[in-house]
């Protein structure tokens, strides 16, 4: 009876670590619909607006969802046609949404 006890206490113990990194943080990562070739990549608290490449010549405008934060909408950037860019970025405090990323465009 003692040796099961032992075991039961042992296996406890080496559980209660694993269950602890299990609940962490979640790790949340995606990317956007495409507008013209651009898109938002958001991982967890960090985001990037990028063109991979531009299909048309205009201004664009990233559309962030930030957790527990208002939305970041970000300054109108003019991209050129074909351009492979980074066109805006930034992080959010608490993480960034999966739902209500996106590239605005006006030609």
């Amino acid at each position: 009876m003692k040796a099961r006890i032992g075991r039961a206490l042992i296996v406890g113990v080496l559980a209660v670590p694993a269950v602890s990194v299990a609940s962490g943080t979640a790790w949340a990562a995606g990317t956007s619909a495409k507008t013209n070739g651009c898109y938002v990549q958001w991982w967890n608290t960090a985001w990037s607006a990028k063109c991979n490449p531009a299909s048309a010549s205009g201004s664009y405008m990233a559309h962030v969802a930030r957790a527990d934060q208002v939305d970041y909408s970000g300054p109108w950037r003019y991209v050129k046609k074909a351009s492979v860019t980074t066109f805006d970025s930034g992080e959010a405090w608490r993480g960034v949404q999966s739902a209500g990323n996106y590239v605005a465009y006006k030609g």
